[in-house]
């Protein structure tokens, strides 16, 4: 980094990126930020047909620093209806005009996305509570069953 002479005392010169953000928000190779990357690929990806796992590790690549990545079905969804600064141009809804991003298997051959990220399991705490307004959803309709049948 250059430095730079201010009243008599040496300062470093600030980079144009800042190089805290390289490879977290500020792309390794492309130097873009996270949104316009994503941009790319996906619209790159209409001529590749790389699989969803493929398109993530090209992130990866791009990102290193990042911890975590919205699911790649999350990010074709907001591509395709122009939110959140993707589309074509950014607040474009692309559904219909043939702009539109498809997720491909590894034949290259489009399928469903459906990739919204990883299913958790419930909580003890909250299957208990499922599982108790399952039993009171029974049992009114149990009630009602009866109540029907006497009539």
């Amino acid at each position: 980094m250059a430095k730079v002479k201010v009243k008599g005392k040496k300062k470093a010169a600030k980079p144009a990126v800042d190089d805290s953000k390289i490879g977290k928000t500020v792309g390794v190779k492309s130097g873009a930020g996270v949104s316009e990357t994503w941009n790319a690929v996906l619209i790159g990806n209409a001529k590749a047909k790389k699989t969803d796992v493929s398109l993530l590790k090209t992130m990866k690549a791009e990102f290193p620093g990042r911890k975590k990545f919205q699911p790649v079905g999350r990010i074709r969804s907001f591509f395709n209806r122009g939110v959140q600064g993707f589309g074509n141009p950014p607040g474009t809804n692309v559904r219909g005009t043939g702009k539109e991003s498809f997720a491909y298997d590894a034949n290259g051959k489009k399928t469903d996305s459906t990739d919204w990220g990883q299913d958790r399991k419930p909580s003890a705490a909250l299957s208990k509570l499922a599982k108790k307004r399952a039993a009171e959803q029974w049992g009114k309709k149990k009630a009602k069953a009866a109540k029907k049948a006497a009539a």
